[in-house]
């Protein structure tokens, strides 16, 4: 699990591209740039696809790394382009448009469960669970060929046999899915790139570059970007891990109900909180902004949004704990929904908070430049959940073994308890297995992931702090932008001019 979520990274890593590639959007434009989000997309799915064929899991990292990169292309100038046409509704605005990054999860969880169960095929079964079993390095064989056992729960949970199957047959149907996937989304951003225009801009100041140098060096800026990124490590956490978590922790609870249809309605209710996260907490910082001092409008939204997560994440943790069946469910998916959806709240705010500690004319280069802290969040986020689980199998793991008989062992596994290690990396050995050994012992499924949820709970407090912290730019940090100061009131919406596109005017 640690090592396919490090794709998730890579993907996420398109934030970090997004400043890398900041000086670039406003030369090139909105249009050029979602045409380069197009070409990254279907060029980054293509080569996953071919990496999942050939089973390759660095050419993997490297589809995840170009998709990506359409991921910095395309997020941050349209965002840029939505605030420049809207300035008088910043929040909304901005969280409109971010809202339909976070609406792509809605759609693909459902998309890629249909179209991977439309290309699914079974691998060929080889011999029964009576069949002699040679084993070579920690590698099964029947008759020479190898072979991957499934029985138990794991043969009821996929449809299939008890016995052994053949490795390298069968196709799970990812790679057609990401091919078909790849194709569509590709033409969606061709089509939306090719409909973009920019309003006419106003003439930039020559003092803009000397006020981005001093924001990027103040104490608020390094505070706005830090608590973003301890906001989002946490969610990028479950994002990452949630199917997974659900089906582990309530799946063997609950086998009527959290079924993999469950799973994926899962993923795509985490996608609708996202959006509902982006759209409410942006429409509710406008409300807060026009009551009163803009600044500390969107800092009382960012306090409202950082008190609820730790609490969220507490409750995730203590679901399982809870009594009954269904309320432990509820409480696991309705906590989870809150801190998705404060993830999609900080998103969409943060660019219209940035523009109101630094001004319009510095919000777009300001967000590029905090979209770093993402990758971190995307890194830490993941590799911290699967790092707290797998040492947590490991744990029960070994407690487990400890209550088999080692002949029994032997006879399962076909090696010996000292090499348990081994076997679990190779998952000849997992938890379900050493259960149906052992049925009388306590499932510790459903609490692999208490360790870190606790970090990512301890994440959120200190984002919290943050926002505590931040206090509004002075002018020697940037703040008080041209823009605000010549007058409070926002300037009026821009009108197109059907003679400029991107910014630039022709002949």
């Amino acid at each position: 699990l640690g090592d396919v979520t490090m794709v998730f990274t890579l993907v996420m890593s398109g934030f970090a591209w997004g400043a890398v590639f900041a000086r670039l959007h406003d030369r090139y434009g909105v249009r050029a740039c979602g045409a380069l989000a197009s070409l990254c997309f279907i060029t980054g799915f293509s080569t996953s696809a071919v990496a999942v064929s050939m089973h390759n899991l660095y050419l993997l990292y490297a589809g995840g790394l170009v998709w990506g990169m359409g991921i910095g292309w395309g997020y941050v100038p349209t965002v840029a382009n939505a605030l420049r046409w809207f300035p008088e509704r910043r929040g909304f605005s901005g969280g409109a448009t971010v809202a339909g990054f976070g609406a792509g999860s809605v759609a693909a969880a459902p998309l890629f469960k249909s179209l991977m169960s439309r290309f699914h095929e079974l691998p060929n079964f080889v011999a029964g669970i009576g069949a002699e079993v040679t084993r070579e390095g920690g590698r099964l064989f029947v008759d020479g060929v190898e072979v991957v056992a499934c029985i138990g729960r794991e043969a009821a949970a996929a449809g299939c046999l008890e016995g052994y199957y053949a490795v390298g047959t069968g196709s799970c149907g990812v790679e057609q899915t990401l091919l078909v996937c790849g194709l569509g989304y590709s033409a969606v951003l061709a089509l939306c790139a090719s409909l973009a225009r920019a309003p006419v801009r106003a003439e930039v100041s020559t003092e803009i570059g000397e006020d981005l140098f001093k924001a990027q060096r103040s104490k608020q800026f390094a505070l706005m970007a830090l608590g973003f990124g301890l906001a989002s490590t946490g969610s990028y956490a479950i994002i990452s891990t949630g199917h997974t978590m659900l089906m582990e922790v309530y799946g063997s609870r609950l086998p009527e109900l959290v079924t993999p249809a469950a799973g994926a309605a899962f993923v795509s209710t985490l996608g609708l909180s996202n959006v509902a996260g982006r759209l409410v907490w942006s429409n509710l910082s406008d409300v807060f902004a026009r009551r009163g001092d803009r600044f500390i409008g969107r800092k009382r939204t960012f306090m409202l949004m950082w008190t609820l997560s730790p609490a969220a994440y507490v409750a995730v943790l203590a679901s399982p704990y809870c009594p009954g069946t269904v309320l432990p469910l509820a409480i696991f998916v309705g906590s989870s929904m809150v801190a998705i959806s404060n993830l999609g709240g900080a998103a969409s705010t943060r660019p219209a908070f940035v523009a109101d500690a630094w001004g319009q004319e510095l919000a777009g280069p300001l967000v590029a430049r905090q979209m770093p802290v993402l990758l971190g969040a995307a890194f830490l986020g993941p590799r911290l959940m699967t790092s707290c689980r797998e040492m947590a199998v490991s744990h029960s793991a070994a407690e487990l073994a400890r209550e088999v008989d080692d002949a029994v062992f032997l006879k399962a596994f076909h090696a010996p308890k000292e090499e348990l290690a081994t076997l679990l990396l190779q998952k000849t050995v997992t938890l379900p297995r050493l259960l149906e050994l052992c049925p009388e012992a306590a499932d510790p499924t459903p609490y692999l992931y208490s360790s870190g949820l606790g970090v990512c709970a301890l994440c959120q407090v200190g984002a919290l702090a943050t926002n505590v912290a931040m206090t509004k730019p002075s002018l020697s940090e940037g703040g008080g932008s041209r823009e605000t100061l010549a007058r409070e009131d926002p300037p009026p919406p821009l009108k197109s001019n059907s003679q400029h596109v991107d910014g630039a005017e022709t002949p």
